[in-house]
């Protein structure tokens, strides 16, 4: 009887133990108990007027996709998420199958509505040959619809890869180009008879590449191939610094969003009106702008001549030192 009665304590406190361990798993887990997706966001990358920058308060919807390999039920293309107060809300709710199932997300801004052909709704997940091009326009301070932003996630684990907040933490990185451009105005300008003001410079223009693209979300990471349709492109204006004094230079600046592609030497340049005479320059060499990085061109520009210093080019969202004027 003795050892009956040693054998059920036993017994107890082994339940005891799993039943502590169970509960510690539960409140371990950032799994939520109603199998409800749920959303946070980010973006990698600096702060810019000409893009979203490294924080989504501009971004108002994104599409979202989850392919789930085992199951259609649990499967969404293109569903819409739209902002409402601090809050992401898809326009159809998403579950997950269950903790365990491993799943491959996609999610992308600008929004684009599915398009339709013979065979009924095109899909965006796996889609090699997503049609995406920015805009010649982009002077509109408050238009971000020429920054594609992107997140992939394969094998993504609810049970073990959701945040505190029982979310996916959807942290986009920017696929395309940045172009900051600076004009600067030598002393020259500063005479009695010209003040030199934001007016100043007009018609800024970048000219030679191409605006439209595929984007093939199959790939990982995300790719993009540049089109074939080329337009000049108007940036926009991001700041304007006058001459503190007669010798200080007047500094302009500028940002546009590039396709990613290699413009070859004598086709990138460059063109603008200074107090209404034009100016123009060319680069030399051929030009890359790489997919997710930012670069910048120093213009040094005087009564009949404009220097250039070479394109640098950074990941979005770390600084640089340009190199001064070359010939």
């Amino acid at each position: 009887m003795k050892a009956i009665k040693i054998l059920t304590m036993a017994a107890l406190a082994t339940a005891v133990f799993a039943s502590c361990s169970n509960d510690e798993d539960l409140a371990q887990s950032n799994y939520p108990m109603d199998n409800v997706v749920r959303i946070m966001t980010s973006v990698d990358g600096m702060n810019t007027r000409a893009s979203y920058g490294n924080s989504t308060d501009n971004l108002s919807s994104f599409g979202f996709c989850i392919h789930n390999a085992g199951s259609t039920k649990y499967t969404y293309d293109n569903i819409q998420v739209t902002k409402e107060g601090g809050n992401w809300n898809p326009a159809t709710q998403m579950l997950w199958q269950n903790s365990t199932t491993a799943v491959d997300i996609l999610a992308y801004a600008p929004y684009q509505e599915t398009t339709e052909d013979a065979n009924g709704k095109v899909k965006v997940f796996g889609k090699p040959d997503y049609v995406f091009s920015v805009k010649a326009d982009q002077s509109g301070a408050e238009d971000y619809s020429s920054d594609l932003i992107v997140y992939k996630q394969t094998g993504f684990t609810p049970g073990s890869e959701l945040n505190t907040s029982k979310a996916v933490d959807v942290t986009f990185t920017h696929l395309l180009s940045q172009l900051n451009l600076t004009i600067e105005l030598r002393d020259q300008f500063n005479t009695n008879n010209n003040t030199v003001t934001k007016e100043f410079v007009t018609d800024v223009k970048v000219n030679g590449t191409i605006i439209s693209s595929k984007v093939d979300f199959s790939a990982s990471p995300i790719s993009v191939q540049v089109g074939t349709q080329a337009a000049a492109i108007t940036p926009e204006t991001t700041g304007f610094t006058p001459a503190e004094n007669a010798t200080a230079h007047a500094v302009f600046n500028y940002s546009a969003i590039v396709i990613p592609q290699t413009v070859t030497a004598g086709n990138f340049s460059i063109s603008f009106k200074v107090n209404n005479t034009e100016y123009i320059w060319t680069a030399t060499d051929d030009v890359d702008f790489v997919s997710g990085k930012k670069h910048d061109l120093h213009l040094f520009v005087g009564n009949d001549v404009v220097q250039g210093g070479a394109i640098t080019a950074n990941p979005w969202g770390e600084e640089n030192i340009t190199e001064k004027e070359t010939d």
